[in-house]
């Protein structure tokens, strides 16, 4: 199956010297990235993974998840532990599936989780020391924006972050901070300048084009039915049983708070799923797939309104984002994506891909 570059064309554009860090809160479209990513990690597909740093919420329960679902590609990857959601100076967006309890029980099997499965985030420099950095981040960036301040060195080190992030319009069409961001949105603020000062690469995924190229930010029987055929399939190996548990719990929680998503769930069923996080896996290694336009930006966020994004069943006005176009910028946001059909597409070869290769293999439940 050839989803884009060929493996000899991805091996050849890899430098031993080089890793991929990918920061994480582990909801729903986390885990699925997360699986296609410890899937190509498997194969050899790409840099090597060098760490998963976990953030937000019960981080332990998280990371012992994670260590489950490398367990079941044979994976052995430095595990970090990240901030928990108390330690956000000041959240406002604790809302939805970041303020979910984690479904440990019915994750975990009663698993303890040992203080050598993870190290502390602020390890990530002595572990990754001379290495060139290739950084995913599809959390709030407050991990990254501490570890940059404490640690300057590791700007030096990255050759690029991909980011997700960025905004969504209101109903009054204003640009509205989202999701990753809305957590902190003065940590997002100084994060932003922090790499436009030092010449960061990055290229931002930002919610207000990602929507649209995601089946309008829900896949489920009605848009995308062979993929959730091929997900039902699935549903037997350990990694994907992981993943019905926290896709439940997410809709369970956001039915009971949000109210679009509640009508989204009785319109369209309860195995519905946010797939945003996957199509930066796709932008990752098949961008000339997925990604059509990119422009040189700066970003301007206006944390004189830092009110709650949800607050129960209201919805309220998070921090407005005003973006520049600055061609001299090294921070890029993308401006167009090949339509959801071509996402769609991508992602159930992907899973057929990945459904050969558990069917080959011992990781079935």
């Amino acid at each position: 199956i050839n989803l884009g570059r060929t493996q000899m064309e991805i091996e050849e554009n890899t430098d031993e010297n080089e890793c991929d860090i990918l920061f994480t809160d582990v909801e729903g479209d986390d885990w699925m990235y997360g699986i296609v990513r410890a899937y190509s990690a498997c194969i050899g597909r790409g840099r090597k993974l060098g760490a998963v740093v976990v953030c937000v919420g019960d981080v332990i329960s998280k990371i012992a998840a994670v260590r489950k679902l490398l367990k079941c590609f044979k994976l052995n990857i430095p595990l970090l532990r990240g901030e928990s959601i108390s330690s956000y100076a000041s959240i406002v967006n604790n809302n939805g599936a970041k303020a979910n309890r984690f479904p440990v029980s019915e994750i975990l099997d009663n698993v303890d989780v040992r203080e050598d499965d993870y190290q502390h985030y602020e390890n990530l420099p002595r572990i990754l020391k001379g290495y060139r950095l290739h950084i995913t981040v599809i959390s709030p960036p407050l991990e990254l924006y501490n570890l940059y301040t404490k640690y300057p060195v590791l700007i030096e080190q990255t050759v690029h972050i991909d980011m997700m992030g960025g905004f969504q319009n209101d109903e009054e069409k204003n640009p509205r901070m989202t999701f990753n961001w809305s957590m902190n949105p003065e940590i997002a603020a100084n994060f932003l300048q922090m790499i436009y000062d030092n010449r960061v690469d990055a290229l931002i995924y930002s919610s207000h084009k990602t929507k649209p190229a995601i089946g309008g930010g829900s896949i489920n029987s009605a848009n995308a039915p062979r993929v959730m055929e091929i997900l039902d399939s699935l549903s037997t190996y350990i990694p994907f049983q992981m993943f019905n548990v926290i896709r439940r719990s997410w809709n369970e929680k956001c039915y009971s708070e949000i109210p679009f998503v509640r009508d989204l769930i009785d319109k369209v069923g309860w195995t519905q799923f946010c797939p945003a996080d996957i199509i930066v896996y796709f932008g990752q290694f098949y961008s000339s797939d997925i990604i059509v336009a990119t422009e040189a930006v700066t970003f301007e966020i206006h944390i004189e309104h830092p009110e709650m994004y949800y607050q129960g069943n209201q919805l309220l006005p998070s921090p407005i984002v005003t973006v520049h176009q600055e061609s001299t910028s090294t921070i890029k946001m993308i401006t167009q994506f090949s339509n959801s059909e071509k996402f769609f597409e991508l992602f159930l070869r992907e899973l057929t891909e990945l459904k050969v290769y558990l069917d080959a293999t011992t990781t079935k439940a």
